[in-house]
């Protein structure tokens, strides 16, 4: 059964300086849905991406940037086994 927390902060971009601060950095960041669908992006990974803008990216699925996109589904059951999983993994992204 999936976490109900999942759904409820999907959307939610993180804190305005952080935000920010990614953006100057360069950080390309982006939330996913259960689908894999990007639901948020910010502007840093829309241009590492080639998006012409968020809007763009918003819909897109995430594994067409992934390395190895069995990687997702791979960490994916891992994340609902044990939700904590993601603070130690993470997947490859071409850029």
């Amino acid at each position: 059964m999936a976490d109900s927390r999942l759904d409820t902060n999907a959307n939610r971009p993180p804190d305005e300086e952080l935000l920010e601060l990614a953006d100057t950095l360069g950080l390309g960041l982006f939330s996913i849905d259960m689908s894999g669908r990007i639901v948020w992006a910010n502007d840093a990974m829309a241009r590492q991406y080639g998006y012409a803008s968020t809007a763009d990216a918003i819909g897109s699925l995430a594994s067409d940037h992934y390395v190895d996109p069995k990687e997702r589904q791979e960490l994916f059951a891992q994340f609902l086994a044990d939700p904590k999983v993601m603070e130690q993994g993470y997947i490859r992204f071409e850029s």
